[in-house]
């Protein structure tokens, strides 16, 4: 740099060498920002196409039940034999809490047990992947009616599928299927935990050995689900072990409380879902 062109931080100016360098350098940043930018869009998992149609009110009309889980179940056809063909609907209270007092309330109120009502209700449909959620987002006025039925309503089969040990990630299904994008892993692990700590039914994602992803209720072997002790599990990879079996569209894992002390300490492994080997069965 000649000595003319020393630069002097109150002209105007810098000198043209100077300039012509500086310019330089700025665009090859420039041109590298831009490469940042696009890997890092490009690397980036799409939202999954779930659903919350939040302001809109549906109505959905069936049978209660809070065994496993608090669930709508409503009925989509008849098999060839005649027999009803009926679909799980989990029920969800409006913010971060679940809806078993909701029916719990009912249940005394009415004096007859859930199975024996058939209910109207009227609240906002979260769905995806093949699941469907119904928060009842007016609480106890969510309940529009209820009328008895003439005989208790028990048209679900369980089919028992053996003890599994299960790898995947326990999520919030209210989050998971539409209100969060993302509903899972490190990044909202702390929302999972209020949303179960508060009576939302655990649900943990897995995959088959096929790659399809399978959403499996969790329940205690006990019907007694601690809730605070399994949100603490949300959020990260593990394995749980337990009695499987089917229940209308869902998987349900019936799981001992007391394996939960043992899990907490099991290491985090962070990366992909990767492929479960146990269980092969389609939801």
């Amino acid at each position: 740099m000649r000595k003319n062109e020393f630069y002097i931080g109150y002209l105007p100016k810098a000198p043209g060498t100077l300039a012509r360098w500086l310019r330089g350098i700025i665009a090859v940043l420039l041109a590298l920002l831009s490469l940042v930018a696009v890997f890092v869009a490009g690397n980036q998992q799409p939202f999954a196409e779930t659903y919350f149609e939040y302001g809109k009110s549906t109505q959905l009309k069936g049978v209660v039940s809070l065994t496993p889980v608090p669930r709508l179940i409503v009925k989509t056809g008849v098999d060839l034999k005649g027999q009803a063909v009926t679909k799980s609907i989990l029920l969800v209270n409006f913010g971060k809490s679940g809806a078993a007092e909701i029916f719990h309330n009912v249940e005394k109120t009415s004096g007859r047990p859930l199975t024996a009502l058939e209910f109207t209700l009227q609240g906002s449909l979260i769905y995806g992947e093949g699941k469907v959620v119904f928060e009842l987002t007016d609480q106890h006025a969510s309940v529009l009616d209820y009328v008895p039925l003439n005989q208790p309503y028990y048209p679900v089969k369980m089919n028992d599928l053996g003890e599994q040990s299960i790898y995947g990630e326990i999520i919030d299904p209210k989050c998971y299927f539409g209100v969060m994008k993302p509903g899972f892993g490190k990044v909202h692990r702390s929302c999972a935990i209020r949303c179960i700590s508060g009576g939302i039914s655990p649900v943990m994602v897995t995959k088959n050995e096929n790659g399809d992803k399978q959403f499996i209720l969790l329940t205690a072997d006990n019907s007694a689900t601690s809730s605070h002790k399994i949100s603490k599990l949300a959020g990260k990879p593990l394995t749980i072990n337990g009695q499987l079996t089917q229940m209308d569209d869902w998987l349900v894992l019936h799981y001992n409380e007391q394996e939960l002390a043992k899990i907490q300490h099991q290491k985090f492994v962070a990366g992909p879902l990767l492929p479960h080997q146990g269980i092969t069965i389609c939801n």
